[in-house]
């Protein structure tokens, strides 16, 4: 299990699970949904417009005294507790999108501006919160968190809707 007080090592475990996730996406499955799920780009879409948002806030502290309101642990359980259905406010649901490969790119091109004020020491949380539809109100570090717990849910997700469509699919040998 990841040491949540290592902020690359949370980056690093749960960027590389959900790329990883991504490499086993084939391009025939990219649009297709399975019952009323989202399509595999409807999810990267959702998971790309809801860290575009948050990345603003998470790396706009500009003092270094973190404060937590809910904390990692807490943070993980409610946001991967996936028998409670959660419905996307309005402004994160997917919409028309750039190609698979740019949506992915765009998506991995967040990750790595976060990667970098980590190791560059520039990412700073401080004591400002912002509100979240669910949880309520969030310090900047737990919106750090909430960022790649949110990820995770929808990682198990897309793990689910691949299964379901290579069982949809027809083996092709």
């Amino acid at each position: 299990m990841t040491n949540f007080d290592d902020l690359m090592e949370v980056h690093s475990e749960f960027t590389g699970r959900f790329q990883h996730t991504l490499l086993n996406i084939d391009s025939s499955m990219v649009d297709q949904t399975y019952s009323e799920s989202w399509s595999p780009r409807q999810i990267v879409d959702h998971i790309y417009q809801v860290e575009d948002w948050v990345y603003p806030f998470i790396t706009g502290g500009h003092e270094n005294h973190p404060v937590v309101r809910w904390g990692p642990q807490r943070l993980y359980k409610a946001l991967l507790n996936r028998t409670m259905r959660v419905n996307s406010p309005e402004p994160f649901l997917p919409r028309s999108s750039p190609t698979w490969d740019e949506l992915v790119d765009e998506w991995n091109g967040l990750r790595r501006k976060i990667e970098a004020k980590i190791q560059n020491g520039h990412l700073r949380f401080d004591d400002q919160e912002m509100h979240h539809p669910f949880l309520g109100q969030l310090t900047r570090l737990d919106w750090f968190y909430t960022n790649y717990f949110h990820t995770e849910r929808h990682r198990l997700q897309l793990e689910e809707l691949i299964g379901q469509l290579k069982l949809q699919v027809p083996d092709r040998q």
